[in-house]
């Protein structure tokens, strides 16, 4: 899964905010790409970062808290800091210790779709209220919002319908409905911005 979500995201990372004269001309799956911000092509970014440490905090047998995320999150950093953070978290986790640092000094109220994007690894958590209960305690330390949230629980969600039931890609939006009441629209055409909404 981790190495599925690294080639991913190392593939998309060319590609984000990029102009769409770019991504016309290279986006044809035949290579990686570099992205202008300074990400090597085939290097993947905080994404899968942050998912690394999702994953190594469920498998520590440590408790899935808010605390324990944000040691993760920070000791993952600065084990390999990388290109592809946003800039004010990244001088963030340059100034953490650990996670209590983190939390201490962190404004968690950010509506994007950060926490939603490292949340594919709690998908793994086969008992849905623990899943749900984890991902709304890894969003917390950096999205606490609704948006944040509602955004880690449904991806979560939507890795376990997979895993554990092998749903179909189209039952997953009626599964979710009846799962958290969040209705996912089918008839997106625009492009994807870093809400997590609409992520």
């Amino acid at each position: 899964m981790l190495l599925e979500i690294a080639i991913g995201d190392a593939y998309g990372a060319g590609f984000e905010f990029s102009h769409r004269e770019k991504i016309d001309r290279h986006n044809d799956l035949s290579a990686f790409v570099p992205h202008e911000l300074g990400i090597a092509a085939g290097h993947y970014t905080d994404d899968t970062q942050m998912s690394i440490a999702v994953a190594e905090t469920m498998i520590s047998g440590g408790p899935l808290s808010s605390d324990t995320f944000a040691d993760a999150f920070v000791r993952c950093y600065r084990r390999d800091p990388r290109k592809g953070y946003a800039t004010g978290f990244q001088a963030l986790l340059d100034a953490c210790k650990d996670g209590a640092a983190l939390r201490q000094r962190i404004r968690p109220d950010s509506r994007r779709n950060g926490a939603a994007m490292r949340a594919v690894p709690l998908g793994l958590i086969a008992n849905k209220q623990e899943l749900l209960a984890a991902a709304s305690a890894q969003a917390r330390v950096t999205h606490d919002t609704a948006e944040g949230v509602i955004s880690a629980q449904i991806v979560a969600l939507m890795a376990n319908l997979l895993l554990y039931q092998r749903m179909p890609l189209v039952q997953l939006p009626s599964a979710i409905l009846a799962e958290t009441g969040f209705g996912m629209r089918l008839d997106w055409d625009a492009d994807v911005k870093c809400d997590a909404g609409e992520t």
